[in-house]
């Protein structure tokens, strides 16, 4: 009996060792990379935070991918890029990320011309991938002509 509480007392302060050790190395290692105490806490914080994995998908299926969350409709940037004018679906397509839209897809300028293509009340097709709003392809009202002069007057 005596013998296992020595080895029990060897043991634990071995570890107090251990931890002592660790300490200053680790106090080391902030020093070097400039953090202070209440910095280094944070890090080793945000270290020791589980990496949230998605789960498994079933046997022979892909697991989805997260859908990207968009403050307005697809449709609406579109309309809101077409307010410069005419552009061609591939530059709309650059136009509408740049803006903030995130794609589903990885076939983005086909999600664009599904939109173009589909509401033709809205979008005006010029030929040649070439697009505008429908409004603004409409052309102005002419305003009517005066009246002629009397031929005598």
């Amino acid at each position: 009996m005596a013998d296992l509480l020595r080895q029990y007392i060897d043991s634990r302060k071995a570890v107090f060792e251990e931890r002592v050790r660790l300490e200053t190395r680790l106090k080391q290692i902030n020093k070097a990379l400039m953090l202070d105490e209440n910095d280094a806490g944070a890090a080793m914080a945000a270290a020791a935070k589980p990496v949230k994995k998605s789960p498994a998908p079933a046997s022979g299926k892909r697991a989805r991918k997260t859908r990207a969350k968009n403050v307005k409709s697809l449709a609406a940037f579109v309309e809101e890029v077409l307010q410069g004018g005419a552009m061609h679906k591939a530059a709309l397509t650059a136009e509408v990320e740049k803006r903030g839209y995130k794609f589903n897809s990885d076939k983005k300028v086909a999600s664009v011309g599904q939109v173009l293509y589909s509401n033709k009340k809205k979008f005006k097709n010029h030929g040649g991938g070439n697009f505008s709003l429908a409004e603004a392809a409409a052309p102005a009202p002419q305003a009517p002509a005066a009246p002629a002069a009397p031929a005598g007057a």
